[in-house]
């Protein structure tokens, strides 16, 4: 449970881009080879012309894609960990939200999927090595990959340098804040700021689960109030961002019936549409972007 919940954090937070990227390029080997294998007419000159000026025989085509593969893990390796020195020392006057806005924007997460993705590609031709088959239009494919590398490489650490400084990472608090808040007006749209039937009974809805408040699923709640009988109404006494304690009061179920089974269903709906995460989320929450910017000043 622990390992599910800490990847799928994970995933929402940060590897979804990656993950893609990496995928595509595992399809892109696997298309590679498939060329290599059916040398097709119209690349035939071109793949001979690659055999014998660089791919001359499949232990040299070997050798250039295992130096590839090594050489982008190190470079990687050494690079990113250089990087997040230099993070760590802009976080200590800028706080954590360094590595937050870090992490969040979608151009990193695509430097670390292509790296990530090139050495797999790399990986995956050179596991294609078997003389006297010699996988050259995947070895010249994967030779360019490694030049667009070394130059994205240039890309990243200006890029990364100039994420580092102070108006551009309150510049990007700023605009995943007001993204949050256009989000936010849909849930603001559905709801009603205080409780209209009030003077019915009320059952409350305590959390079996821990974390802070980052979604509510209205379309379930919406359903199984419009599938009940009677008037029904669901007070949520915890906000978004708010952090729900195991037993803590979320919601108050207000019905004629508040023991019934439909109760029942209507509190369980409610405590399953609730949506937790360990940390507090932007793109739903903007409060917290303006805390972030309340603790940076």
């Amino acid at each position: 449970m622990i390992i599910r919940e800490t990847f799928r954090r994970a995933v929402t937070s940060f590897l979804a881009v990656p993950t893609v990227i990496i995928v595509a390029f595992v399809f892109v080997a696997i298309g590679a080879y498939s060329l290599d294998q059916a040398d097709p007419a119209s690349l035939r000159s071109f793949s001979g012309f690659m055999q014998d000026h660089v791919f001359g025989d499949p232990e040299s085509t070997a050798t250039l894609l295992g130096t590839i593969a090594t050489g982008v893990i190190t470079i990687t390796s050494i690079t990113f960990s250089l990087l997040l020195l230099a993070l760590q020392q802009s976080a200590g006057s800028l706080t954590h939200q360094v590595f937050d806005q870090f992490l969040r924007r979608r151009l990193n997460q695509v430097y670390f999927g292509f790296f990530v993705g090139m050495a797999v590609y790399a990986l995956i031709i050179l596991a294609t090595v078997d003389p006297p088959f010699n996988p050259v239009l995947g070895a010249t494919l994967a030779l360019t990959l490694a030049i667009i590398a070394l130059y994205i490489l240039l890309l990243l650490i200006h890029s990364t340098i100039s994420q580092m400084r102070p108006s551009e990472i309150i510049k990007a608090i700023h605009d995943h804040t007001l993204k949050g808040r256009r989000r936010q007006l849909v849930l603001v749209r559905k709801t009603h700021r205080t409780a209209r039937l009030a003077h019915l009974p009320a059952r409350p809805v305590t959390m079996s689960r821990d974390g802070y408040i980052t979604g509510l699923d209205l379309n379930a709640l919406g359903q199984v109030i419009d599938e009940a009988s009677t008037p029904v109404e669901i007070e949520f006494v915890l906000s978004l961002g708010a952090y729900a304690a195991y037993g803590d009061t979320v919601a108050m179920v207000r019905m004629e019936d508040s023991e019934g089974d439909v109760a029942d269903r209507l509190a369980s709906t409610v405590q399953e549409a609730v949506k937790l995460n360990r940390v507090r989320r932007l793109d739903s929450d903007p409060a917290y972007g303006i805390e972030q910017l309340e603790t940076i000043a």
